[in-house]
């Protein structure tokens, strides 16, 4: 995932119920805000509208095998594996799984080929999640409905 202040990423999101009949279509902004440094490293935080599972104190670091959550709380430090990469065919975490690495995703923002991550119960999951390399997310499709993005600015 591209990390620089102020890349910003479009989207639309359908929610459907149980039976699949559409709740909501909604308009999010995903916007890189703030960076800092803890321990020789740079960290990104991430605003992430309507998830209130990631605390504003959570940020995110690209490493050598992939992107990582930074989660804090009480003087505790956590690091999560979030999104591997690179990384083979059916591989990758306990929860995050490489299912296909070129899926073509046709969105408003443009054709992409993607790295189709299959996600189990964690966050958003479970479902399918769709990056582009030096892009982000450009499709998701979970047990809450889909996610495609309409356009983005990355610095």
């Amino acid at each position: 995932m591209p990390l620089a202040v102020g890349n910003t990423w479009y989207y639309q999101t359908i929610v459907r119920d149980t039976s699949g009949k559409i709740i909501s279509k909604n308009f999010d902004t995903t916007t890189i805000e703030s960076s800092f440094d803890y321990n020789g490293n740079t960290l990104y935080r991430i605003r992430l509208p309507q998830l209130a599972f990631f605390p504003r104190s959570d940020a995110f670091i690209n490493k050598t095998d992939g992107l990582w959550l930074w989660r804090t709380g009480e003087a505790l430090f956590i690091y999560d594996l979030y999104i591997p990469f690179p990384v083979s065919l059916n591989n990758g975490t306990e929860s995050v799984k490489l299912v296909n690495s070129d899926t073509v995703i046709n969105s408003p923002a443009g054709t992409f080929h993607t790295l189709k991550y299959h996600v189990g119960e964690i966050g958003d999951g479970p479902g399918d999640f769709y990056y582009a390399v030096g892009i982000g997310l450009v499709y998701q499709d979970n047990f809450i409905g889909q996610k495609v993005l309409l356009d983005y600015k990355i610095r």
